[in-house]
C-alpha cells in the first residue's frame, strides 16, 4: 500500500515528564498490538475489496519523531491513524464480523470487559462499535505522538549537553596542554615534599591549583616554581591570592587556570608570566576587576 509520506503536523500540546514515564508499559504495549490489528485490517479489507485511501504519513528525521521504547513513532502514529481511518469508513457488516476485524479489535482493547462489549456490539451495530473503537484508537495515537515528540526532545537535550561536554573536554585538554601538562596528586606531593593530604588540604584552602580530571586530581605543573634539583617545588608567590578571589567568585578552578593562561594588554604577558616576576599587586587587581568583585577599579 502505497503512502504519501508529506510532513504530518500535530497539535503542541505538552505532556510532562511524568506523563511521559506513566505511559511507557501503555505506549510499548499499544505500539506492538497496532502494528498487528493494522495488517489485520489491511489483509480483511483487501479481502472484501474495500478501499481506504491512507493517511499522510511522516517524514522521520533528528527533530521529528523518533523511536519510543524501541518502536518507531512515527509508523505506530501512522498505523493508529489507517485504523481510525478504516473504521469510520461505511463498511459490510460482513467485513465488520469477519474472524480478523474481530482478532484485531480484542488486539487494540487492552481489558476483557471493552473487548467483550466490542465484539457483541459488531455483531448488533458494527458502526457504532467501529466509531468507538476509531476514537480509543486516535486517542493511543496521540499520546504515542505526544510521548515521542517529548523523548525526542529529550534527546536532543541530551545530545546538545553530550556535544557541549566534549567540546569543554577538548578545551581543558588544551589549556592543560599550554600550561605544561599536570602532576597528579602523589607526584606533586612527592615533588613539593609533603604528604598527599597536605597537598589536598592546601588545593581545597585555595593555596595551590588542581582540579578533577578524568576521575583523578591534577597540579597544572605552570604554578609550581622552576624545578631545582634537590629543592621541593613550591606554589609561586601570590598565586594563592588570586585563586581566593576566583573561589570567592565562585568560579572553578579551570576558569581561573584560563584566565592565568590568556595574555593580559596591561600585563603585556599572561598573568601566570606576571606572578613569576613577583608583579602579585597588579594580577591581583586586574583580577578582582575581571571577576567584578568588591574594591575592584
Amino acid at each position: 500500500m502505497n503512502s504519501d509520506r508529506n510532513h504530518w503536523s500535530f497539535s503542541d500540546d505538552p505532556i510532562n515528564l511524568i506523563e511521559v514515564g506513566h505511559y511507557v508499559d501503555e505506549v510499548s504495549d499499544f505500539a506492538s498490538r497496532v502494528e498487528k490489528a493494522s495488517r489485520y485490517f489491511c489483509i480483511a479489507y483487501n479481502n472484501y475489496n474495500v478501499v481506504i485511501s491512507p493517511p499522510r504519513r511522516h517524514n522521520v528525521n533528528r527533530h521529528g519523531l523518533g523511536s519510543v521504547f524501541h518502536h518507531d513513532a512515527a509508523d505506530i502514529a501512522w498505523r493508529a491513524a489507517l485504523i481510525a481511518k478504516m473504521l469510520r469508513a461505511e463498511v459490510d457488516p460482513h467485513v465488520a464480523q469477519s474472524p480478523l476485524i474481530k482478532k484485531a479489535v480484542e488486539l487494540l482493547v487492552d481489558n476483557e470487559v471493552s473487548s467483550h462489549y466490542l465484539l457483541t456490539m459488531l455483531d448488533s451495530d458494527h458502526m457504532r462499535a467501529f466509531h468507538e473503537l476509531a476514537d480509543l484508537v486516535a486517542a493511543e495515537g496521540t499520546i504515542i505522538t505526544k510521548t515521542a515528540r517529548h523523548l525526542a526532545a529529550i534527546e536532543d537535550a541530551k545530545a546538545a549537553e553530550e556535544s557541549h561536554k566534549d567540546k569543554y573536554d577538548e578545551a581543558v585538554a588544551n589549556l592543560i596542554e599550554q600550561a605544561g601538562g599536570t602532576y597528579g596528586l602523589a607526584e606533586a606531593a612527592a615533588l613539593m615534599n609533603i604528604s598527599k593530604a597536605a597537598l589536598h588540604k592546601a588545593i581545597r584552602a585555595n593555596r595551590a591549583l588542581g582540579f578533577m580530571r578524568s576521575e583523578r586530581i591534577v597540579l597544572p605543573c605552570i604554578q609550581f616554581s622552576d624545578a631545582v634539583v634537590g629543592v621541593p617545588l613550591t606554589v609561586i608567590d601570590g598565586l594563592p591570592r588570586v585563586l581566593k578571589l576566583f573561589a570567592e567568585a565562585n568560579e572553578d578552578p579551570v576558569r581561573a587556570l584560563q584566565w592565568l593562561m590568556t595574555r593580559h594588554g596591561i600585563l603585556k604577558d599572561t598573568p601566570i608570566a606576571a606572578l613569576k616576576t613577583g608583579n602579585t599587586e597588579q594580577v591581583t587587581h586586574l583580577a578582582r576587576g575581571f571577576l567584578q568583585l568588591d574594591g575592584a577599579p
